[in-house]
Parts: C-alpha cells; sequence; structure tokens
C-alpha cells in the first residue's frame, strides 16, 4: 500500500514517463441531427469516457463516421425547408406580394436547386426567376444559402420547390 492509501504498486520512473495516470485523453461519442460524432473534450451535458495515452478505439471512430448516410435524404430536406418556410413567407413572398399590381396574380412558383456540402452548409443556390415578382427569386436564394442541413458524408444536390398562393 502506498502513502495515499490506495492499493497500487509503486510505478518504476520509466512506467511512469511512458503511461501517466494524466494522459488519459477524454472523447466524446454523441449523437446529433446528422448521426453519430466524435468529438475531443469540451462538451458540456455529455458523458466523459478516457482513453489511455489518448488512443482512441479504431472501431468506435469508423462507427461514428459511418453513422452519416452518404446524402441526405427526403426525411432531413424536409425538416429543414420547414423549419425555415415560415421566414421565406414572411421575408420573401409577402414583399413580393404587397408589391405586386391590383391586378397582378397572387400566385407564385420558384424552383430553387440548392447543392449542399458534407458538414450541411448551402455550397450554391440557384432560382428560376418567377417574371410576375422580381425580386422574390433572388430573396429565396439568398435565404436559403443560410440554411444548415444535416450532416452527410457527400454533397447533397436537391431541387426544392416553393409554391405561393397570396390571399
Amino acid at each position: 500500500m502506498t502513502s495515499g492509501g490506495s492499493n497500487e504498486k509503486p510505478r518504476s520512473e520509466s512506467q511512469t514517463k511512458s503511461a501517466p495516470a494524466a494522459s488519459k485523453v477524454p472523447w466524446l461519442l454523441v449523437a446529433g441531427a446528422g448521426g453519430l460524432g466524435l468529438l475531443l473534450s469540451g462538451i458540456l451535458f455529455a458523458k466523459k469516457c478516457f482513453v489511455p495515452d489518448g488512443q482512441l478505439p479504431a472501431e468506435m471512430a469508423a462507427n461514428a463516421i459511418g453513422a452519416l448516410p452518404k446524402q441526405l435524404g427526403d426525411k432531413e430536406i424536409s425538416a429543414t425547408v420547414e423549419r425555415n418556410r415560415a421566414f421565406i413567407r414572411q421575408k420573401c413572398w409577402e414583399p413580393a406580394l404587397e408589391g405586386r399590381g391590383k391586378q397582378g396574380r397572387a400566385q407564385a412558383r420558384v424552383e430553387a436547386s440548392v447543392t449542399v456540402a458534407p458538414t450541411g452548409a448551402v455550397e450554391s443556390v440557384t432560382a428560376a426567376q418567377d417574371e410576375a415578382f422580381p425580386g422574390l427569386s433572388d430573396c429565396i436564394q439568398t435565404a436559403v444559402k443560410r440554411w444548415k442541413f444535416p450532416e452527410a458524408r457527400d454533397k447533397t444536390t436537391v431541387d426544392v420547390p416553393f409554391v405561393f398562393a397570396g390571399q
């Protein structure tokens, strides 16, 4: 027994240098919208596990990376569009509708082609112009560019139709 009261055997100087107890590296396996991710320390409210000498189990790292879908599916895309729908209506459609002439039509359709990076950030957006509502497609492009999708292993390109009807 050492003077500290534990049952550990005293380590030789070479053992202490090669594998000190304080060299454990915390890592966290957390679930997020894009699947599992492996993070190195610094996250609150997650269970910490310790890996001796900074060795991350290769199988766990492979499983965490493999949990991401190859590309975004309809469910992830629809959830992101739905989460941002009210903003598009309020900031793009309502001003466009108010700016039309009294005799102008009250419906519009804008098709946006969105390329999403593996990080979930929008890489590019192109939107077809609706001639009756100048500026509507530009507003949609600007808004969609700020969206954040879940992560995936590869880029995802998707066509998103925006259909509006006035009151």
